[in-house]
């Protein structure tokens, strides 16, 4: 893993921005209170795969603040937070909540919040791009600001695999690291769409149900260029009316995400393609009839090319 320097000081106006300028770095903006009576100590070490960056972090208690200014013009980002020794406090989105040792919540870039730990801490912090989670479920609004159970099932395995990840930070091919990535991801998700307080809620269940059926349609036939709004609700089942009725609620139109999904697919695809893939190939197997309107609209997401992203996962290739 990458290793921040130690920062450990009696408590001054260059410690808090050193410690700050760190925060910012790993994850983005926020603005920080510490005791000023007593000595901050603080350090950490981070591994980059793809998107996804796993950060170990320590500290002395400290107090974060992710205010409005911070939050405009940023990319939607979630952030993990696995407290490993002493409970967390978390507030966001009108929600409170004190997540204990073991367990995990979820914060999001683009809300104001307040993040403290009242003890001294150490903990795993995961940063996903919000688009990665969304285009495997959906809209996730409603996880933020809650805590998760890391004990056992679907929660545990996840938890474990981020301390895999973390001992094994050695693993540089990028198709590898993009791997870890998804998987990461897609355990994730798991464990927010098996959440019994989502799926027991008052009609959100039926709504859920629907939406797994319409989501796993759709990812298992990416590949077809005509998965049009009709094509779906009949599969799924349900009126085209309702289709669009279930997207609404999450801000988004379902030719919207698919596309989301076709690209996010196709970029997770590409950091692990081996050589020779072609950008046409990837167009085509992802639902994109022309390969110039794929390219163009994968710029346009991510703000960078195919062709840039298989450039980037070779140069490492060959620098090892």
């Amino acid at each position: 893993m990458a290793h921040t320097p130690l920062i450990n000081a009696r408590f001054s106006r260059e410690t808090l921005s050193a410690w700050s300028g760190v925060v910012s770095s790993l994850f983005f903006d926020l603005d920080m209170e510490v005791d000023s009576c007593t000595s901050f100590k603080g350090q950490a070490w981070h591994t980059d795969l793809a998107d996804v960056r796993l950060t170990r972090f320590q500290s002395t208690p400290v107090k974060y603040r992710r205010l409005q200014q911070h939050c405009d013009h940023s990319v939607p980002e979630v952030l993990v937070s696995v407290p490993l020794t002493r409970s967390l406090q978390f507030e966001q989105l009108g929600r409170q909540i004190q997540c204990s040792a073991g367990n995990f919540l979820l914060e999001y870039s683009n809300a104001p919040y307040q993040f403290r730990n009242v003890e001294c801490n150490d903990m795993w912090v995961l940063k996903v791009p919000e688009s990665m989670l969304q285009s495997r479920m959906g809209s996730i609004t409603r996880f933020y600001a809650m805590e998760f159970d890391a004990s056992d099932s679907v929660g545990k395995l996840f938890r474990d695999y981020i301390d895999l990840i973390g001992q094994n930070t050695d693993i540089v091919d990028p198709r590898f690291q993009a791997l870890m990535a998804s998987q990461c991801a897609d355990l994730l998700a798991a464990v927010l769409e098996g959440d019994p307080r989502v799926a027991c809620s008052s009609n959100a269940g039926v709504k859920a149900a629907h939406l797994n059926r319409i989501e796993q349609f759709v990812r298992e036939n990416l590949a077809d260029p005509d998965l049009s709004p009709e094509k779906v609700a009949t599969a799924c089942q349900i009126s085209v009316r309702y289709l669009h009725l279930l997207f609404r609620e999450s801000g988004r139109t379902l030719s919207c995400w698919v596309r989301e999904l076709r690209l996010r697919a196709a970029l997770e695809h590409l950091q692990r393609a081996k050589p020779g893939v072609a950008i046409a190939q990837t167009a085509y197997k992802f639902g994109f009839n022309d390969p110039a309107h794929f390219s163009s609209n994968f710029r346009k997401h991510f703000g960078r090319s195919p062709s840039e992203v298989l450039a980037e996962a070779r140069q490492t290739v060959a620098v090892r």
